[in-house]
């Protein structure tokens, strides 16, 4: 259990052909049992050393289903206590490295799900096997279960509060996004994307290998306090000129561009929906477009509260855009008119 977490080793059967899910679930219901999977470990990595604690767990209660009886409640107690001390020491003894490399806390994730996945069945394993009580239901593992998944998603939720304080930290650097025309404000704005796009660019490289594919995509979409973030700094400036547009917009669309690669698992081939992942996706998209459109183009999209833009702003949201984007002219007055 001190055994350092890094040395890892691939586990899981391979994923289900997301094709055939539906398939698969309807074929279920109509043969009347679980589909093909429900108990399967995802593909994912674990650390060396809880592969090898798992496997002690299960040659202690081999060699106590082929013992004394007294001996025997004595070995799967001895099971018991090596899980419930594994709650209390991986934690605390890796406690800076679950903080600060969010590889290792991925990984600590992993572990914890490994062995609640076994815990599923191994009391049932050696059940009928085992001497009274034990047999009589009290060999039962599943009570820890919950104990090793709130620890797994207590810890991987921890790292991801940190990952966004850090990403939100370093968005502070653009100074709101205001006058980014100006050389100072433009270089900060840029470095501020840069060190957003770095951060990610290196959770995606740490996390891809060690995580589930379903649960590294979810992960990912950390990247939603980004985007809420530009928007609402966006579009709280009262004035944008022309040049602020322009560089804005070409500063933005080279973190829009850079997303589906983020939130991609390394070697998925399969395109990842950006928008149903990433909820966010949409009102950066829009902000964008308007960013860098004219004002009939914005009415169009608007197109009487029924459009695109529509679903993602609200009336006075684009107004206060508009209103910071182009000048007050009679032209302005008559788009403004129509957005309600």
């Amino acid at each position: 259990m001190k055994r350092e977490l890094h040395n890892t080793k691939r586990v899981g059967t391979m994923k289900v052909d997301n094709k055939n899910v539906k398939d698969q679930i309807q074929d279920a219901k109509d043969k009347c049992h679980v589909s093909e999977g429900i108990f399967a470990l995802p593909e994912c990595a674990v650390s060396e050393s809880i592969e090898c604690l798992v496997n002690l767990a299960y040659q202690t209660l081999q060699e106590a289903a082929s013992n004394t009886p007294q001996c025997a409640i004595q070995l799967f107690y001895t099971v018991r206590n090596m899980f419930e001390i594994f709650c209390d020491v991986v934690p605390t003894y890796h406690r800076d490295s679950l903080q600060k490399l969010p590889q290792v806390c991925a990984l600590h994730h992993n572990n914890c799900m490994y062995i609640a996945h076994h815990l599923l069945t191994l009391g049932h394993q050696y059940r009928q096997s085992l001497p009274p009580p034990l047999c009589d239901g009290t060999s039962m593992f599943v009570d820890l279960i919950s104990v090793f998944r709130k620890l797994a998603s207590e810890c991987f939720l921890a790292q991801m509060r940190i990952q966004r304080d850090q990403l939100v930290e370093s968005l502070s650097g653009a100074e709101g996004f205001d006058q980014v025309a100006t050389d100072d404000n433009f270089l900060a704005c840029e470095r501020a994307i840069k060190q957003v796009v770095h951060q990610l660019g290196h959770l995606q490289r740490v996390w891809t290998d060690i995580l589930p594919s379903n649960i590294f995509t979810k992960a990912m979409s950390t990247i939603n306090v980004v985007l809420m973030h530009i928007v609402e700094k966006v579009s709280s400036l009262e004035d944008i000129s022309a040049d602020d547009a322009q560089q804005l917009h070409s500063l933005l669309s080279g973190l829009q561009d850079r997303i589906p690669h983020l939130i991609k698992p390394g070697e998925d081939e399969e395109p990842v929906l950006v928008q149903s992942t990433v909820d966010q996706w949409m009102s950066f998209s829009e902000m964008l477009f308007m960013l860098d459109a004219s004002m009939q183009d914005i009415v169009d999209r608007w197109a009487e509260g029924k459009g695109p833009l529509a679903m993602v702003f609200s009336a006075s949201d684009v107004k206060s855009l508009i209103q910071a984007i182009f000048q007050n002219t009679d032209r302005r007055a008559t788009a403004l008119a129509k957005i309600r």
